[in-house]
């Protein structure tokens, strides 16, 4: 089955290298050829896809696919259960590719 893959990337406010920083990861770990466009969205609950990865709840929280929550410090103490955890690119590219 071939599926389409897009990675949307929420810029953080008078933050303007976080885009570069969060790209950068993301291309790093998952192959270009596999990714059909990246995107830019200030509020996440307009996504519907089959797979949403995030750290945080709130974006997570309302999508009706399934959800990864990407482990960082400001949530790794925290589990509401219905999200699975996941460390790193590499851990996300190990179950989707």
């Amino acid at each position: 089955m071939r599926t389409t893959r897009y990675l949307l990337f929420q810029p953080r406010p008078r933050v303007p290298q976080s885009l570069s920083g969060k790209t950068g990861v993301a291309k790093r770990a998952l192959p270009l050829h596999q990714v059909a466009a990246n995107g830019f969205c200030g509020v996440k609950t307009i996504v519907s896809a089959d797979i949403m990865i995030d750290d945080h709840f709130k974006n997570l929280d309302h999508f009706a696919g399934t959800t990864f929550l990407y482990s960082q410090p400001h949530n790794v103490k925290m589990n509401n259960g219905k999200h699975k955890r996941v460390q790193n690119w590499l851990e996300i590219a190990s179950i989707l590719l």
